[in-house]
Protein backbone atom coordinates (compact mmCIF):
# COMPACT_ATOMS: atom_id res chain seq x y z
CA UNK A 1 0.00 0.00 0.00
CA UNK A 2 2.84 2.48 0.89
CA UNK A 3 4.79 1.49 -2.87
CA UNK A 4 1.75 2.51 -4.37
CA UNK A 5 1.23 5.52 -2.66
CA UNK A 6 4.62 6.85 -3.34
CA UNK A 7 4.66 5.51 -6.87
CA UNK A 8 1.28 7.77 -7.32
CA UNK A 9 3.27 10.77 -5.29
CA UNK A 10 6.19 10.11 -7.34
CA UNK A 11 3.79 10.10 -10.95
CA UNK A 12 2.27 13.38 -9.59
CA UNK A 13 5.52 15.19 -9.46
CA UNK A 14 6.58 13.82 -12.55
CA UNK A 15 3.38 15.87 -13.86
CA UNK A 16 3.98 18.70 -12.02
CA UNK A 17 7.33 19.32 -13.03
CA UNK A 18 6.22 18.72 -17.14
CA UNK A 19 3.65 21.64 -16.86
CA UNK A 20 6.22 23.57 -14.98
CA UNK A 21 8.93 23.17 -18.12
CA UNK A 22 5.61 23.52 -20.60
CA UNK A 23 4.77 26.94 -18.82
CA UNK A 24 8.26 27.58 -18.49
CA UNK A 25 8.98 27.46 -21.93
CA UNK A 26 5.78 29.43 -23.33
CA UNK A 27 7.16 32.06 -21.10
CA UNK A 28 11.08 31.75 -22.08
CA UNK A 29 12.89 35.64 -22.77
CA UNK A 30 13.07 36.67 -25.98
CA UNK A 31 15.83 35.56 -28.56
CA UNK A 32 18.28 38.74 -29.58
CA UNK A 33 15.96 38.84 -33.31
CA UNK A 34 12.11 38.52 -31.49
CA UNK A 35 13.21 41.09 -29.35
CA UNK A 36 14.84 43.65 -32.10
CA UNK A 37 11.30 42.56 -33.74
CA UNK A 38 9.64 43.43 -31.51
CA UNK A 39 11.07 46.60 -30.36
CA UNK A 40 10.81 47.92 -34.17
CA UNK A 41 6.98 46.90 -34.40
CA UNK A 42 6.01 49.00 -31.24
CA UNK A 43 7.34 51.89 -33.33
CA UNK A 44 7.20 50.89 -36.71
CA UNK A 45 3.10 49.33 -36.69
CA UNK A 46 1.96 49.56 -40.57
CA UNK A 47 1.95 47.03 -42.65
CA UNK A 48 5.00 45.87 -44.86
CA UNK A 49 7.60 46.21 -42.07
CA UNK A 50 8.21 42.80 -42.20
CA UNK A 51 10.20 42.94 -45.58
CA UNK A 52 11.88 46.20 -44.88
CA UNK A 53 12.90 44.94 -41.60
CA UNK A 54 14.40 41.63 -42.98
CA UNK A 55 16.35 43.64 -45.70
CA UNK A 56 18.12 45.90 -42.95
CA UNK A 57 19.09 43.01 -41.13
CA UNK A 58 20.32 41.10 -43.80
CA UNK A 59 17.93 37.84 -42.54
CA UNK A 60 15.87 35.73 -45.17
CA UNK A 61 12.54 36.81 -45.54
CA UNK A 62 10.58 33.71 -44.37
CA UNK A 63 12.59 33.29 -41.48
CA UNK A 64 12.00 36.62 -40.63
CA UNK A 65 8.19 36.27 -40.63
CA UNK A 66 8.38 32.72 -38.61
CA UNK A 67 9.88 34.75 -35.65
CA UNK A 68 6.91 37.08 -36.56
CA UNK A 69 4.15 34.36 -35.90
CA UNK A 70 5.68 32.63 -33.43
CA UNK A 71 5.72 36.32 -31.46
CA UNK A 72 2.07 37.05 -33.03
CA UNK A 73 0.12 33.95 -32.34
CA UNK A 74 2.17 31.04 -30.53
CA UNK A 75 3.59 33.41 -27.87
CA UNK A 76 0.36 36.02 -28.34
CA UNK A 77 2.64 39.24 -27.50
CA UNK A 78 1.89 41.67 -30.04
CA UNK A 79 -1.56 43.26 -30.67
CA UNK A 80 -2.83 46.44 -32.77
CA UNK A 81 -4.85 48.79 -30.62
CA UNK A 82 -7.55 50.88 -32.06
CA UNK A 83 -9.62 53.99 -30.62
CA UNK A 84 -12.91 53.35 -29.46
CA UNK A 85 -12.99 57.16 -29.03
CA UNK A 86 -12.10 58.02 -33.06
CA UNK A 87 -14.27 55.12 -34.52
CA UNK A 88 -17.25 56.42 -32.39
CA UNK A 89 -17.46 54.89 -29.68
CA UNK A 90 -17.17 55.41 -25.63
CA UNK A 91 -15.79 52.76 -23.30
CA UNK A 92 -17.45 52.17 -20.01
CA UNK A 93 -15.65 50.05 -16.99
CA UNK A 94 -18.21 48.28 -14.45
CA UNK A 95 -17.20 47.02 -11.87
CA UNK A 96 -19.72 44.32 -9.86
CA UNK A 97 -19.41 41.43 -7.16
CA UNK A 98 -20.90 38.34 -8.05
CA UNK A 99 -23.13 36.40 -5.19
CA UNK A 100 -20.64 33.61 -3.18
CA UNK A 101 -22.20 30.76 -5.50
CA UNK A 102 -20.82 32.25 -9.06
CA UNK A 103 -17.68 33.39 -7.51
CA UNK A 104 -16.10 30.20 -10.07
CA UNK A 105 -17.91 30.82 -12.99
CA UNK A 106 -17.02 30.84 -16.66
CA UNK A 107 -16.53 34.06 -17.95
CA UNK A 108 -18.43 33.00 -21.41
CA UNK A 109 -21.49 31.64 -18.94
CA UNK A 110 -21.24 35.30 -17.42
CA UNK A 111 -21.26 37.68 -20.83
CA UNK A 112 -24.43 35.25 -21.85
CA UNK A 113 -25.91 36.66 -18.76
CA UNK A 114 -25.13 40.11 -18.91
CA UNK A 115 -27.51 42.54 -21.06
CA UNK A 116 -26.58 44.05 -24.05
CA UNK A 117 -23.68 41.75 -24.40
CA UNK A 118 -23.30 42.45 -28.54
CA UNK A 119 -21.45 45.53 -26.96
CA UNK A 120 -19.25 43.76 -24.64
CA UNK A 121 -15.19 44.44 -24.58
CA UNK A 122 -13.98 42.46 -22.26
CA UNK A 123 -14.19 40.46 -19.03
CA UNK A 124 -11.97 39.61 -16.19
CA UNK A 125 -13.13 38.16 -12.75
CA UNK A 126 -10.13 38.21 -10.03
CA UNK A 127 -9.34 35.07 -7.58
CA UNK A 128 -8.39 37.14 -4.39
CA UNK A 129 -11.24 38.47 -3.30
CA UNK A 130 -13.01 36.18 -5.75
CA UNK A 131 -15.64 37.11 -7.73
CA UNK A 132 -15.04 40.96 -8.36
CA UNK A 133 -15.53 41.26 -11.85
CA UNK A 134 -14.21 43.82 -14.13
CA UNK A 135 -16.17 44.42 -17.23
CA UNK A 136 -15.90 46.98 -20.36
CA UNK A 137 -18.40 47.91 -22.98
CA UNK A 138 -17.87 49.82 -25.79
CA UNK A 139 -20.93 51.82 -26.82
CA UNK A 140 -22.13 54.39 -29.43
CA UNK A 141 -21.23 58.03 -28.15
CA UNK A 142 -24.70 60.08 -27.73
CA UNK A 143 -26.09 56.23 -26.28
CA UNK A 144 -26.38 56.66 -22.22
CA UNK A 145 -24.87 53.71 -20.55
CA UNK A 146 -27.78 53.81 -17.46
CA UNK A 147 -30.31 51.09 -19.36
CA UNK A 148 -27.30 48.61 -19.09
CA UNK A 149 -26.71 49.72 -15.61
CA UNK A 150 -30.69 49.84 -14.61
CA UNK A 151 -30.41 45.72 -16.53
CA UNK A 152 -27.70 44.93 -14.40
CA UNK A 153 -29.29 45.85 -11.05
CA UNK A 154 -31.81 43.28 -11.91
CA UNK A 155 -29.48 40.20 -12.72
CA UNK A 156 -29.78 37.26 -9.90
CA UNK A 157 -25.96 36.55 -10.49
CA UNK A 158 -25.01 40.19 -8.93
CA UNK A 159 -24.62 40.95 -5.32
CA UNK A 160 -27.12 43.83 -4.99
CA UNK A 161 -25.91 44.44 -1.61
CA UNK A 162 -22.39 46.05 -2.95
CA UNK A 163 -22.51 49.11 -5.16
CA UNK A 164 -21.81 48.78 -8.68
CA UNK A 165 -19.27 51.22 -10.11
CA UNK A 166 -19.48 52.91 -13.48
CA UNK A 167 -16.99 55.18 -14.77
CA UNK A 168 -16.30 56.83 -18.76
CA UNK A 169 -12.61 55.82 -20.03
CA UNK A 170 -11.84 57.52 -22.94
CA UNK A 171 -8.37 57.35 -23.18
CA UNK A 172 -6.23 54.00 -23.80
CA UNK A 173 -2.73 53.45 -22.54
CA UNK A 174 -1.54 50.07 -23.72
CA UNK A 175 1.48 48.64 -22.48
CA UNK A 176 4.43 50.22 -25.08
CA UNK A 177 7.29 50.17 -22.90
CA UNK A 178 10.24 52.63 -23.67
CA UNK A 179 12.71 49.35 -24.38
CA UNK A 180 15.90 52.26 -24.14
CA UNK A 181 15.28 52.62 -20.22
CA UNK A 182 13.30 49.29 -19.33
CA UNK A 183 14.48 46.96 -21.38
CA UNK A 184 17.79 48.14 -23.60
CA UNK A 185 19.03 45.51 -25.42
CA UNK A 186 22.35 43.83 -23.37
CA UNK A 187 19.49 42.66 -21.61
CA UNK A 188 17.79 40.89 -24.04
CA UNK A 189 18.74 37.41 -22.36
CA UNK A 190 17.83 38.38 -18.55
CA UNK A 191 14.49 40.24 -19.47
CA UNK A 192 13.55 43.77 -18.83
CA UNK A 193 14.11 45.63 -15.70
CA UNK A 194 11.99 44.06 -12.48
CA UNK A 195 8.97 45.96 -10.64
CA UNK A 196 11.34 46.66 -8.16
CA UNK A 197 13.84 48.35 -10.51
CA UNK A 198 11.36 50.24 -13.11
CA UNK A 199 9.62 51.26 -9.88
CA UNK A 200 12.77 53.07 -8.46
CA UNK A 201 13.43 54.49 -11.40
CA UNK A 202 10.12 56.34 -11.82
CA UNK A 203 10.61 57.20 -8.19
CA UNK A 204 14.24 59.06 -9.09
CA UNK A 205 13.16 60.30 -12.62
CA UNK A 206 9.59 61.40 -11.98
CA UNK A 207 6.37 60.74 -14.09
CA UNK A 208 6.37 61.12 -17.65
CA UNK A 209 4.06 63.71 -19.31
CA UNK A 210 0.26 62.11 -20.41
CA UNK A 211 -0.35 61.70 -23.86
CA UNK A 212 -3.55 62.99 -24.52
CA UNK A 213 -3.66 62.83 -28.76
CA UNK A 214 -5.60 60.09 -28.98
CA UNK A 215 -8.74 62.95 -27.98
CA UNK A 216 -7.42 65.57 -30.35
CA UNK A 217 -10.31 64.42 -32.80
CA UNK A 218 -13.26 66.96 -32.14
CA UNK A 219 -15.06 64.88 -34.89
CA UNK A 220 -15.08 61.08 -34.26
CA UNK A 221 -17.15 58.74 -36.74
CA UNK A 222 -17.41 55.40 -36.96
CA UNK A 223 -15.58 53.08 -40.07
CA UNK A 224 -16.49 54.08 -43.22
CA UNK A 225 -17.65 50.82 -44.00
CA UNK A 226 -18.58 47.06 -42.48
CA UNK A 227 -14.91 45.27 -44.04
CA UNK A 228 -13.42 48.21 -41.88
CA UNK A 229 -15.24 47.41 -38.57
CA UNK A 230 -13.98 43.74 -39.47
CA UNK A 231 -10.59 44.22 -39.80
CA UNK A 232 -10.21 46.56 -36.86
CA UNK A 233 -12.01 43.64 -34.92
CA UNK A 234 -9.57 40.71 -35.98
CA UNK A 235 -6.43 43.11 -35.89
CA UNK A 236 -6.83 43.54 -32.31
CA UNK A 237 -7.96 39.83 -31.80
CA UNK A 238 -5.12 38.69 -33.31
CA UNK A 239 -1.93 41.06 -35.28
CA UNK A 240 -1.21 40.16 -38.88
CA UNK A 241 1.35 41.51 -39.90
CA UNK A 242 1.15 42.08 -43.76
CA UNK A 243 -2.09 43.20 -46.40
CA UNK A 244 -1.30 39.05 -47.59
CA UNK A 245 -1.72 37.75 -44.35
CA UNK A 246 -4.64 39.24 -44.20
CA UNK A 247 -5.80 38.38 -47.54
CA UNK A 248 -4.82 35.07 -46.99
CA UNK A 249 -5.32 34.25 -43.60
CA UNK A 250 -8.38 36.36 -42.76
CA UNK A 251 -12.06 35.00 -43.33
CA UNK A 252 -12.78 38.22 -45.30
CA UNK A 253 -13.24 38.18 -49.18
CA UNK A 254 -10.51 40.32 -50.56
CA UNK A 255 -7.67 40.25 -52.69
CA UNK A 256 -4.03 41.59 -51.13
CA UNK A 257 -4.38 45.31 -53.07
CA UNK A 258 -8.29 45.43 -51.11
CA UNK A 259 -6.51 44.78 -47.88
CA UNK A 260 -3.74 47.28 -48.13
CA UNK A 261 -6.27 49.95 -49.44
CA UNK A 262 -9.01 49.47 -46.39
CA UNK A 263 -5.93 49.44 -44.09
CA UNK A 264 -3.82 52.33 -45.42
CA UNK A 265 -6.84 54.80 -46.53
CA UNK A 266 -9.62 53.95 -44.04
CA UNK A 267 -7.94 52.24 -40.78
CA UNK A 268 -4.23 53.36 -40.20
CA UNK A 269 -4.14 57.49 -39.91
CA UNK A 270 -7.96 57.35 -38.47
CA UNK A 271 -8.14 54.92 -36.02
CA UNK A 272 -5.35 53.21 -35.22
CA UNK A 273 -3.11 54.18 -31.66
CA UNK A 274 -0.46 51.72 -32.72
CA UNK A 275 1.24 48.36 -31.84
CA UNK A 276 1.32 47.02 -28.21
CA UNK A 277 2.69 44.09 -25.81
CA UNK A 278 -0.45 42.30 -24.90
CA UNK A 279 1.45 39.27 -22.53
CA UNK A 280 3.90 39.66 -19.57
CA UNK A 281 7.40 40.44 -21.46
CA UNK A 282 8.97 39.98 -17.82
CA UNK A 283 8.82 35.93 -17.93
CA UNK A 284 8.40 35.74 -14.23
CA UNK A 285 5.54 37.10 -14.01
CA UNK A 286 2.59 34.55 -12.97
CA UNK A 287 -0.54 36.75 -12.06
CA UNK A 288 -2.24 40.15 -12.83
CA UNK A 289 -2.90 43.01 -10.11
CA UNK A 290 -5.74 45.00 -11.04
CA UNK A 291 -6.15 48.74 -9.54
CA UNK A 292 -8.95 51.59 -10.07
CA UNK A 293 -7.27 54.50 -8.57
CA UNK A 294 -8.00 58.08 -8.66
CA UNK A 295 -6.69 62.21 -7.60
CA UNK A 296 -4.69 64.35 -8.95
CA UNK A 297 -1.67 62.36 -10.18
CA UNK A 298 -3.41 59.62 -11.62
CA UNK A 299 -3.32 60.89 -15.35
CA UNK A 300 0.88 61.22 -15.41
CA UNK A 301 1.19 57.89 -12.93
CA UNK A 302 -1.25 55.67 -15.38
CA UNK A 303 0.80 56.65 -18.75
CA UNK A 304 3.91 56.15 -17.16
CA UNK A 305 3.01 52.67 -16.07
CA UNK A 306 2.12 52.45 -19.30
CA UNK A 307 5.72 52.54 -20.60
CA UNK A 308 7.45 50.23 -18.35
CA UNK A 309 7.13 46.26 -19.55
CA UNK A 310 5.08 45.56 -16.20
CA UNK A 311 1.26 47.29 -16.98
CA UNK A 312 -1.46 48.67 -19.11
CA UNK A 313 -3.94 51.72 -18.03
CA UNK A 314 -7.05 52.84 -19.29
CA UNK A 315 -8.21 56.40 -18.06
CA UNK A 316 -10.27 59.00 -17.85
CA UNK A 317 -9.46 62.52 -19.01
CA UNK A 318 -9.41 63.97 -15.71
CA UNK A 319 -8.56 62.07 -12.39
CA UNK A 320 -9.33 57.75 -12.66
CA UNK A 321 -6.94 55.16 -14.18
CA UNK A 322 -7.60 51.39 -14.77
CA UNK A 323 -4.58 49.72 -14.12
CA UNK A 324 -3.42 46.24 -15.12
CA UNK A 325 -0.06 44.98 -13.41
CA UNK A 326 1.99 41.61 -14.48
CA UNK A 327 3.78 40.46 -11.39
CA UNK A 328 4.86 37.49 -9.30
CA UNK A 329 2.70 37.05 -6.67
CA UNK A 330 4.97 39.00 -3.80
CA UNK A 331 5.25 42.33 -6.17
CA UNK A 332 1.60 43.20 -4.30
CA UNK A 333 3.19 44.88 -1.32
CA UNK A 334 5.63 46.32 -3.80
CA UNK A 335 2.72 48.07 -6.08
CA UNK A 336 0.70 49.40 -2.95
CA UNK A 337 4.00 51.08 -0.99
CA UNK A 338 5.06 52.65 -4.70
CA UNK A 339 1.61 53.79 -5.13
CA UNK A 340 1.70 55.68 -1.62
CA UNK A 341 4.18 58.42 -3.06
CA UNK A 342 1.30 59.88 -5.01
CA UNK A 343 -1.51 61.73 -4.92
CA UNK A 344 -4.47 58.97 -5.63
CA UNK A 345 -7.17 57.41 -3.87
CA UNK A 346 -7.45 53.76 -4.44
CA UNK A 347 -11.28 52.50 -5.33
CA UNK A 348 -10.98 49.35 -6.06
CA UNK A 349 -8.16 46.49 -6.33
CA UNK A 350 -8.20 42.69 -7.42
CA UNK A 351 -5.80 39.98 -7.57
CA UNK A 352 -6.27 37.37 -10.86
CA UNK A 353 -4.06 34.11 -11.09
CA UNK A 354 -4.51 31.12 -13.48
CA UNK A 355 -7.41 28.68 -11.51
CA UNK A 356 -6.28 24.84 -11.60
CA UNK A 357 -9.76 24.62 -13.51
CA UNK A 358 -8.17 27.15 -16.52
CA UNK A 359 -5.22 25.44 -16.59
CA UNK A 360 -6.90 22.27 -17.48
CA UNK A 361 -9.15 24.27 -20.13
CA UNK A 362 -12.37 23.45 -18.46
CA UNK A 363 -13.16 27.30 -17.58
CA UNK A 364 -12.54 30.57 -19.07
CA UNK A 365 -11.92 33.05 -16.84
CA UNK A 366 -11.41 36.53 -18.55
CA UNK A 367 -12.38 37.60 -22.16
CA UNK A 368 -10.92 39.60 -24.62
CA UNK A 369 -13.17 40.60 -27.57
CA UNK A 370 -12.43 43.27 -30.67
CA UNK A 371 -14.69 46.10 -32.12
CA UNK A 372 -18.40 45.22 -31.94
CA UNK A 373 -18.53 44.92 -35.55
CA UNK A 374 -21.68 42.88 -35.34
CA UNK A 375 -23.77 46.37 -34.52
CA UNK A 376 -22.66 47.86 -37.50
CA UNK A 377 -25.46 49.08 -40.00
CA UNK A 378 -23.90 47.98 -43.25
CA UNK A 379 -25.71 50.57 -45.48
CA UNK A 380 -26.63 53.06 -42.84
CA UNK A 381 -22.81 52.81 -41.93
CA UNK A 382 -22.87 53.76 -38.76
CA UNK A 383 -23.28 52.18 -35.11
CA UNK A 384 -26.95 50.99 -34.21
CA UNK A 385 -28.13 51.94 -31.01
CA UNK A 386 -28.39 49.95 -27.76
CA UNK A 387 -31.82 48.52 -28.56
CA UNK A 388 -32.05 48.38 -32.16
CA UNK A 389 -28.77 46.50 -32.71
CA UNK A 390 -30.74 43.83 -30.51
CA UNK A 391 -33.32 43.69 -32.27
CA UNK A 392 -31.52 43.46 -35.41
CA UNK A 393 -28.57 41.32 -34.08
CA UNK A 394 -29.22 38.29 -35.95
CA UNK A 395 -30.42 39.57 -39.18
CA UNK A 396 -26.97 41.61 -39.40
CA UNK A 397 -25.43 38.64 -38.99
CA UNK A 398 -26.20 37.17 -41.63
CA UNK A 399 -25.81 40.19 -43.82
CA UNK A 400 -22.20 40.20 -42.82
CA UNK A 401 -22.23 36.89 -42.83
CA UNK A 402 -22.44 36.85 -46.40
CA UNK A 403 -19.57 39.29 -47.10
CA UNK A 404 -17.04 36.63 -45.92
CA UNK A 405 -15.11 33.78 -48.19
CA UNK A 406 -17.49 31.13 -46.22
CA UNK A 407 -20.58 32.19 -44.06
CA UNK A 408 -19.40 29.96 -41.47
CA UNK A 409 -16.28 32.13 -40.94
CA UNK A 410 -17.80 34.34 -39.06
CA UNK A 411 -17.28 32.16 -36.10
CA UNK A 412 -13.68 33.00 -36.07
CA UNK A 413 -14.62 37.31 -35.81
CA UNK A 414 -18.18 36.67 -33.28
CA UNK A 415 -18.14 36.28 -29.23
CA UNK A 416 -17.65 33.09 -28.25
CA UNK A 417 -20.74 33.34 -26.20
CA UNK A 418 -23.24 34.43 -28.93
CA UNK A 419 -26.33 31.94 -28.52
CA UNK A 420 -26.93 32.25 -31.94
CA UNK A 421 -23.87 29.68 -33.02
CA UNK A 422 -23.90 27.49 -30.19
CA UNK A 423 -27.61 26.38 -31.57
CA UNK A 424 -27.23 24.44 -34.33
CA UNK A 425 -23.63 24.32 -36.08
CA UNK A 426 -25.32 25.02 -39.62
CA UNK A 427 -27.29 27.95 -38.13
CA UNK A 428 -25.20 30.16 -40.76
CA UNK A 429 -25.67 27.63 -43.79
CA UNK A 430 -29.37 27.74 -42.90
CA UNK A 431 -29.77 31.57 -42.45
CA UNK A 432 -27.92 31.98 -45.81
CA UNK A 433 -30.67 30.13 -47.65
CA UNK A 434 -32.97 33.13 -47.10
CA UNK A 435 -33.32 36.37 -48.71
CA UNK A 436 -33.40 39.23 -46.85
CA UNK A 437 -36.29 41.13 -47.06
CA UNK A 438 -36.72 44.72 -49.20
CA UNK A 439 -38.20 45.99 -46.28
CA UNK A 440 -35.48 45.18 -44.23
CA UNK A 441 -33.01 46.47 -46.29
CA UNK A 442 -34.59 50.19 -46.19
CA UNK A 443 -34.86 50.07 -42.46
CA UNK A 444 -31.52 50.65 -42.45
Amino acid sequence: MIDKQENEKTSETKLIKRRRRKGGKQLRRLSRYEYILTKTVLDNPGFELVRDFADSLGLNYLTLVRIARKLAFRKNLLGMAFSPYRAGLNRYLIVFRLKKEYERIDARELAKKLPYNNWLKSIMLTTLPMGDAYVYYLIPQGESIEPIVKALENIHLIDQSQKIFVHRMDLTYYQRPYFEIFYPEYRYKEGPLTLEESFRYISEKGLFEPDKSELKDLNPKPPPDIIDAMIMSLLEVKYIFTPKWLSLKGPFNIGVRKARYHFVRHIRDKYLLGTYIRSPLDPRADAIYIMVFRGRDALPLGYTLSRTPHAYVLCDLLDICHAFFWIRSDDIRLINKFMEQYSIEIISQGYREILPEEKEGQIVRSLRLGFPFENYSIKGRRWYDLEESVKRLNLNILRIASKLKDSNLIRILLPPYFELLGKDPRILEKMAKKKVSKKDEDED
